[in-house]
């Protein structure tokens, strides 16, 4: 799938795209129950833009249609890896909420840069978008407690994972915490001394040992696409 990308085209315009594409999908014959979101990082917080539009569709349809699936089954699945939790991990939220500075070091992000991160994503967001891009500031919205209900209309499972030493993991675990007080079927997978998006290392590095987070990973799929779980 080809996304647009900063600063080319600003939000929403991501979000009607992940729409077009499983609508695309549907109407090749593709049943819903055979389609997985998968992100890492920023698209981890695509995939909860896109479980976000389908409980509570975006305020302007003219930017983004509604989504809809067909016969109203659910997808099959939800994969984020290292999701985007929250953008900017000190705007919005009560000080210390999210401390990095214990952390920091051990990261391939840092507390600085995932804030300059942060402040270019969110230029030029309107308020009413935030939720969709912002998983925590969700959950803090007016009955935030409640964003994610009824997510298990949306995806059949969730799998989300995190590295222990990444500075998201915090924000990851609220994240969790929001998603499965809805959702029978949502696994955390903490990687112990793991960093953000860890099993990249695994393939991109070459490195020899593949982690026991890629090996979860790549068994829950095959759990998910066989129906084994």
């Amino acid at each position: 799938m080809i996304v647009a990308l900063l600063p080319d085209e600003q939000y929403p315009y991501l979000l009607n795209e992940g729409v077009t594409a499983i609508h695309h999908l549907q109407k090749s014959g593709v049943d819903p129950s055979n389609i997985i979101l998968v992100g890492e990082s920023a698209g981890g917080s695509f995939v909860h833009a896109l479980l976000s539009h389908y409980l509570h569709p975006y305020p302007d349809s003219s930017l983004v249609p509604k989504l809809t699936l067909t016969d109203n089954k659910p997808l099959g699945g939800a994969f984020l890896l290292s999701p985007w939790s929250k953008l900017g991990l000190t705007v919005g939220v009560p000080e210390g909420m999210f401390p990095v500075r214990h952390i920091e070091g051990f990261d391939a992000l840092t507390g600085v840069s995932e804030n300059n991160l942060a402040n270019a994503a969110l230029k030029g967001i309107p308020p009413s978008a935030i939720p969709y891009a912002d998983a925590i500031l969700a959950s803090g919205e007016p009955e935030g407690r409640d964003w994610y209900k009824g997510i298990e209309g949306a995806t059949r499972r969730v799998l989300i994972s995190l590295g222990t030493m990444e500075i998201l993991r915090d924000a990851i675990r609220k994240q969790y915490e929001d998603m499965s007080r809805h959702h029978h079927d949502v696994e955390l997978y903490s990687h112990e001394l793991g960093i953000h998006a860890d099993p990249h290392f695994d393939v991109i590095l070459g490195e020899l040992k593949v982690t026991d987070l890629t090996k979860r990973i790549v068994e829950w799929l095959e759990e998910t696409f066989t129906g084994q779980q």
